[in-house]
């Protein structure tokens, strides 16, 4: 884990603006690592950017992006007919490009990274520059936490919330593929 966050590290360096996706139709697993990981690289002082979901239909994340709307919180969403295609493209929470939430976008942009937790058995994006895929781990929160440990970076307490909220959903009330790692996450 410690070589990819190096790497990814490295990658989101060498690149002006980063660009983040989930899968269609997101929950709050993919999309509060999203949100997290957007601050993060906005703190590394990158310009960055989530696709915009065409579907809200996940009712935990919407009340989430209301708290942070109402909390004044500008989340950087765009549009994928806005993205510049000379970016590095996260994808988080799946592995597959048909079900990411803009199928264009894995072939358009070159610089591709995968952040995943789901089963290896589906059809995995080939020409990624680098990539963490881990089906042993809880969710993609847990993924995102980790590299916010190996930073030494820290969210305001709405993300953090966003992030718990993610977990907790992933894990379907802390009983699907929990461990002590995945406690010391929420903890």
């Amino acid at each position: 884990m410690i070589d990819f966050f190096k790497k990814l590290l490295d990658e989101i360096y060498s690149h002006d603006r980063i660009v983040l996706m989930t899968h269609s139709t997101p929950d709050l697993d993919g999309m509060a690592s999203a949100i997290a990981l957007s601050r993060i690289i906005g703190d590394l002082g990158k310009e960055c950017y989530i696709v915009a979901p065409k579907n809200l239909i996940n009712k935990t994340l919407n009340k989430a992006l209301k708290c942070m709307s109402d909390e004044g919180i500008i989340l950087p969403f765009k549009y994928e007919k806005s993205i510049n295609t000379d970016s590095l493209l996260i994808i988080l929470d799946v592995r597959e490009g048909r079900l990411t939430e803009c199928e264009k976008l894995v072939s358009l942009i070159k610089d591709k990274c995968i952040i995943d937790h789901h089963s290896t058995g589906l059809t995995s994006i080939n020409d990624v520059i680098c990539g963490y895929l881990d089906d042993s781990i809880s969710s993609t929160v847990q993924i995102i936490c980790e590299y916010m440990k190996y930073l030494n970076m820290k969210v305001d307490a709405l993300f953090n919330t966003a992030l718990l909220a993610g977990l907790y959903q992933d894990t379907n009330y802390f009983n699907y593929k929990t461990t002590s790692k995945t406690f010391l996450i929420a903890s």
